[in-house]
């Protein structure tokens, strides 16, 4: 029986062997569409300005009742990347799309002249399908649609240690948790501790992460009477509170720590709000004996000692501040991306070196690229995103995916809905894991929807979780975590018969040195693919046989506890 392990590798390594082997679908000729030819209701098409191809654009694209409806048939059902030509004189703007039903929104970009911009990727059935572009936030203008057949991106054991070479053993085993399973299944999660007990009491199933938000120990909320108590302390007891050891993910909306407006619409709790505020944090970076700079340092230690709370307690934590930021809501992302980077810097080395809190996993919430404070200060990235049901959050994936070339592991660290497990597989959209925001986000879902998504066999809950605390599992399946969790195996080459490459993957519980070598029928080695030391996890590689002919081959894996032989078969 083929392993959960095995399955998924086989499904991601398609389309990789496709391009490996020359065929490129990504660039095949495209299907395009004039978006002026649609069938249009309160949408305009002009030519007045230049750039645009076709006859014309679409424009005026303003009112709900705006629609832009046409047809689009395939000879079969494949994969599609989809690219937008648009034009957004009014600023950066979002659109919305629907195809079959399914919904695409993503950002356009602010463009002065008309650009193409990749908006995901769409699974078309055969035949025809339809698609409508509605207003979403409207005021920008369309010129056409192209459609590209697709590949899904392979995503590859992250290799990335934490930024922390002092993290606690905890906080390492989580790490790697996280990392063991990246690409095969997603790891649940929810905001807020009650609407945690809530999917439990609905559905019978625990969110494997239990997201909290320190806000309320902000000293300038502090002042004003806010009293978090006793959270930290009832978030550290949820994680310990039976066998399988939960985890926390936390973020902090950082009331300003001064100069707070506290007049009507912009109260004193609201601070964390760039309009509630005239904090100006870039010139308190500027001075750092200014009076300023010496409240940011108050309020980084205020909590820094609900850090060490989790830290005594043996408890990591996903942590997650300064979310947001190239939004410009927020006071820490209203001075733009310099002085953000200079924030971000001095809250990890504050934190991590002054206090020595080792048990935190660094989560960026990413946004335009130039505010990525770099690798060496990030752990893991996360994507906020608020859109309609049905999404299958394919362009925020891909545009992640490409901004950090697969380097970090890619998180949906807030989401207005819950993802779709089954359009997450096959768009290769394969977040770390995802958390659906508060109250009436997922209380207002049914039974049947959250049953739907926390139960699906791709996704792990709490009670999946290994016992972070001690490193070994609890399970008394414990063939079953290994299916998720790399024991060690040898897969099937795949394709099989190949020609000329062929990908060959394999796993190990741990770091090993390994050899992987390839012999032909009369036993002679003809290629050697692994010689080295290799990490715990998922491990892939191609061999390209150009240069051999036609025949049976043999691959062997041999470590120091483990050896394993299958069999391939090269036509030319």
């Amino acid at each position: 029986m083929i392993s959960i392990l095995s399955q998924n590798i086989m499904r991601s390594v398609i389309t990789l062997i496709i391009l490996l082997s020359g065929i490129g679908l990504a660039y095949s000729q495209p299907i395009w569409y004039e978006l002026e030819d649609a069938k249009l209701n309160a949408i305009t098409v002009s030519s007045q300005a230049s750039g645009y191809t076709g006859t014309g654009y679409l424009t005026n694209i303003t009112s709900d009742d705006s629609r832009a409806t046409f047809e689009i048939t395939v000879e079969k059902s494949e994969l599609y990347e989809l690219k937008l030509g648009y034009r957004t004189p009014n600023g950066e703007k979002e659109f919305l799309l629907k195809i079959n039903g399914e919904t695409i929104t993503g950002r356009l970009p602010a463009s002065e002249t008309f650009s193409i911009i990749k908006i995901g990727k769409v699974l078309l059935k055969e035949g025809v399908n339809e698609f409508i572009f509605e207003k979403g936030w409207g005021w920008y203008e369309l010129d056409n649609l192209q459609l590209y057949k697709a590949v899904i991106k392979l995503i590859e054991y992250p290799e990335d240690a934490l930024i922390d070479t002092l993290a606690s053993i905890e906080t390492k085993r989580v790490f790697e948790f996280l990392k063991s399973v990246y690409g095969q299944k997603m790891i649940s999660a929810q905001q807020t501790l009650g609407d945690v007990a809530y999917i439990k009491a609905q559905i019978g199933v625990t969110p494997a992460i239990a997201n909290i938000d320190l806000m309320d120990y902000s000293p300038s909320r502090v002042e004003f009477g806010a009293n978090a108590a006793p959270l930290a302390e009832n978030a550290i007891d949820w994680t310990t509170d039976g066998l399988k050891k939960g985890i926390i993910g936390m973020s902090w909306h950082w009331n300003a720590p001064t100069d707070l407006i506290n007049t009507t619409d912009h109260e004193w709790w609201r601070g964390f709000y760039t309009h509630a505020t005239t904090f100006n944090f870039a010139e308190a970076l500027e001075d750092t004996n200014s009076e300023n700079y010496q409240l940011l340092l108050r309020d980084i230690d205020a909590i820094a000692v609900q850090l060490k709370k989790f830290q005594s307690a043996g408890v990591p934590i996903l942590w997650r501040p300064l979310h947001e930021a190239s939004g410009g809501w927020f006071w820490w992302g209203a001075q733009g991306a310099e002085p953000y980077i200079k924030l971000w810097k001095l809250l990890v080395t504050r934190i991590r070196d002054h206090h020595n809190i080792n048990n935190l996993i660094w989560v960026y919430t990413t946004g335009d690229s130039d505010w990525y404070p770099g690798d060496e200060w990030v752990d893991v990235v996360g994507h906020d995103i608020y859109t309609e049901k049905g999404s299958s959050l394919s362009a925020q994936w891909d545009d992640t995916f490409e901004q950090f070339n697969g380097k970090k592991m890619i998180a949906l660290t807030e989401s207005g809905t819950l993802p779709l497990p089954n359009l997450n597989e096959i768009y290769g959209t394969w977040w770390s894991w995802y958390s659906l925001w508060s109250g009436s986000f997922v209380r207002d879902l049914s039974n049947d929807e959250l049953v739907e998504v926390f139960t699906h066999p791709l996704v792990i809950n709490r009670e999946d979780l290994p016992n972070w605390q001690e490193g070994i599992f609890t399970s008394n399946e414990q063939s079953e975590k290994k299916e998720y969790l790399s024991g060690y195996e040898l897969v099937q080459n795949y394709p099989n018969p190949f020609n000329p490459t062929t990908l060959i993957s394999y796993s190990l519980p741990k770091s090993e040195y390994v050899r992987l070598n390839v012999f032909n029928s009369l036993g002679i080695e003809v290629a050697t693919l692994v010689n080295e030391m290799k990490s715990s996890g998922v491990h892939q590689i191609v061999w390209d046989a150009s240069d051999n002919s036609s025949g049976v081959y043999f691959y062997t894996i041999q470590t120091n506890t483990f050896q394993s032989t299958k069999k391939m078969i090269l036509i030319k």
